[in-house]
């Protein structure tokens, strides 16, 4: 009981130390009984913005799993929707300017990929 109550303050505090998330598109779900509905969200503090990939699955009530996929080599450039409920994720690598990363987030039934 007591872990819980912890586990459930510290998803109440993380946030609000951080800062305010706001969320930047949400795919369009074709089948949202079936596949988990994502969306990129972004939570940004006085010296960093933490970008991540949100997934709500519809078997799991209540729950949504947010991967923060990147790591501080890179910068987010943008985000965009694709069909079949996917997203297109850009990054841009700091060490090799002219470099950029192009991530697609797939859903899938009870799971998704990112390539």
């Amino acid at each position: 009981m007591k872990f819980c109550i912890l586990a459930a303050l510290l998803f109440w505090l993380v946030p609000c130390a951080l800062g305010q998330r706001e969320t930047l598109v949400t795919a369009d779900n074709p089948k949202p009984a079936e596949l988990p509905t994502l969306s990129v969200w972004q939570q940004k503090s006085q010296d960093r913005v933490l970008t991540h990939v949100a997934s709500t699955f519809p078997n799991v009530p209540n729950f949504t799993c947010d991967t923060w996929c990147y790591e501080t080599d890179v910068d987010f450039l943008d985000a965009k929707p694709l069909d079949g409920g996917r997203l297109q994720l850009r990054h841009r690598w700091k060490a090799q300017p002219q470099t950029i990363c192009v991530t697609t987030v797939t859903p899938e039934p009870g799971a998704v990929e990112f390539l």
